[in-house]
Order: structure tokens, then sequence, then C-alpha cells
């Protein structure tokens, strides 16, 4: 008898969760699967037609590409991914004492029509909670504010939209992926909580500027994403806006109108708010001063700092960190 370790175990779960939902693999991607991923948990709740739950952890042993096909078994639906937003209990130990890359904090939401391609370098580390839910559900929810969100329900749309996380998602997110702690009446807890994390979502795609969307290509979607990554890698000051728009390879006006659409904030607004996520974790995670994070992050004037920061996180940065336990 063939005896699986833990991770191949949970692989299998996402195999056959994958089936139900009209994705085949290969026998190929099923072996390469194995042998470049390590499953430190999975998840799975059914609740199809309406919608499917899915937590899971892993780590890249190998650099990885997968080319996900269409999800079939919900006829039209989204797909949204709140991407290393908790803490999944894992602790190094054995081949995982090497240096972690731990992905961008991210909500992206797309059409289950369309595949993706996921692409990991060696030694990465996701922590990701999947929502797969159907148009009809979602519209059953929304009801009166149905209008809002016109470009998430066309058939033949083709979009792409990453969200920030708010404190309520935070919290959702970690009740939801507390390790080890099955709650009372588990299928109606994960249930509600899902329905939560919709809420949360929804309350805050709500406060976007109504704009005009148009269909992404993908050669779009890589450039505004070269933009976005540009922009995270010069967080001390921000980037000429002619800069970008090589960067990009599109005209000013093309940059402005798709940064805003998927990101739903324009290119300056965009970087303070990195900016400011990433104060709070020099804060929270490198016990940082205010003054050496703020000097860090290229502010000479420790007052505007303060004040972008509280406008932001909601609260003055040395009171947040004493709020996190921190001061």
């Amino acid at each position: 008898m063939v005896v699986q370790s833990d991770s191949q175990q949970r692989f299998e779960k996402m195999v056959a969760m994958a089936e139900r939902l009209g994705i085949q693999l290969s026998n190929d991607v099923h072996a390469d699967f194995l042998q470049s991923i390590e499953f430190n948990s999975v998840q799975i709740f059914d609740y199809l037609p309406d919608f499917a739950l899915m937590i899971r952890s892993m780590i890249s042993k190998k650099e990885f590409t997968f080319n996900r096909g269409a999800i079939t078994a919900i006829e039209q639906g989204i797909l949204i991914a709140f991407n290393n937003y908790f803490d999944d209990g894992f602790e190094e130990t054995g081949l995982q004492k090497t240096v972690l890359i731990e992905e961008i904090p991210s909500i992206q939401i797309v059409p289950l029509h369309s595949g993706s391609s996921i692409q990991l370098p060696k030694h990465a580390h996701q922590k990701q909670i999947f929502i797969m839910v159907s148009i009809d559900y979602l519209q059953s929810l929304l009801k009166e504010e149905l209008s809002r969100f016109d470009f998430l329900f066309g058939r033949a749309n083709q979009f792409f939209i990453e969200e920030f996380m708010s404190a309520d998602i935070l919290r959702i997110a970690n009740e939801i992926s507390k390790s080890g702690i099955q709650p009372a009446l588990p299928a109606f807890y994960y249930k509600l909580k899902t329905v939560e994390l919709l809420y949360f979502l929804f309350r805050d795609l709500r406060k976007r500027k109504e704009t005009a969307h148009q269909n992404l290509s993908a050669g779009e979607l890589k450039a505004i994403y070269k933009v976005r990554d540009a922009l995270l890698v010069r967080l001390n000051e921000p980037i000429p806006v002619k800069d970008l728009v090589r960067i990009a390879g599109m005209n000013e006006l093309k940059l402005r109108k798709l940064f805003i659409q998927i990101f739903g904030l324009g290119l300056y607004a965009y970087f303070q708010r990195i900016r400011m996520q990433e104060a709070a974790r020099l804060l929270r995670e490198e016990n940082l001063t205010v003054s050496e994070t703020g000097y860090r992050l290229g502010f000479t004037n420790l007052s505007h700092f303060t004040r972008l920061f509280e406008q932001h996180m909601g609260s003055k940065p040395k009171k947040w960190s004493m709020e996190k336990g921190l001061g």
C-alpha cells in the first residue's frame, strides 16, 4: 500500500474540487504539482451551485508555472482571491529554514470563464482564501445595488480587479483560516463567514468612483502590473509619470484609466496608500520608531507623515503602534 504524505493528501483534496469545478488536470501536471509545491494546509467547503470556499497555504520548492483552464461548473461567476492576509501558523522547520518569499497582500477578482496563470519563484509562501461564486447568487444578495457592479456581470466581460484589505476583511480572513480550530456546526459557520467576506468586499468596492470599464487584454494587464511593481520598489519617492508611461508602453491617458479601473485609485493615490501600508508593516514587524519609519519612506516632515498615516490607517502612528501592542 502506498502511503501518501500530508501534502499529497491535501493536494488530492484540491484535485477532487478541481474536477467538481470542471477543471481537468493531466498526469504530468499532477506530478509537477507534487514535485514543486508543499501544501501546509488545504480546507474546502462546497456550497455549489451557489459558491465554493477554499483555504490553502503552500510553499514552492522550486520555480513553478501552472496554467488553469476555465471553471465550467458554475455557468457564470467570479473568482475572488484573498492573498496573504492571514496567519497560517506556519513555522519554519527542516527544508523551510530558508528565507521565504512572502507575496504581496491583495484581493483579486476575475471572471470564472477566464483561465489564469500561476507563476511562483522558489520558496514563495502563499496563504490564500478563494471564493468561487455564481453571478446568480451574488445578484440575489446585491438586489437593488446591482447596477453599481454591472461590469462584473457581463458574460463576455474580461476584467481584473484588485482591492485593498479593510480591517473587517482582515478580521474575517483570520477567523476563517485559524489553523487547527474546528468551529461548532462547521458547514454553517464557513457559509456565514464566506457571506461576511462577500459583504465587506462589495461594501468596499461600492466606494469606488463609478467609471466605464473596458475589457482588458493580457498585454494591458501585464503592462499595468509592471507600473504597479515599479511603484512598490521605490516607496521613498514617487516615480515621475513620464517614466511610468515609458514602463507601461502606452499613453498617459490610457495608463491612468486602466490603473484606476484595476486598483480603484489613481497613480499617486495608490502610491501613498501602499506607502502607508508599508509604514504600518515597518512599525508592526520591524519595530521601527515613528521617526525611523517616516525617514525610511522618504518623509523629511514627520508631521506630514503622521497626518498621512492617520488619514489612511485611522490613527496616528504612535497610537496605532500602541494599539497593536508594539508601544
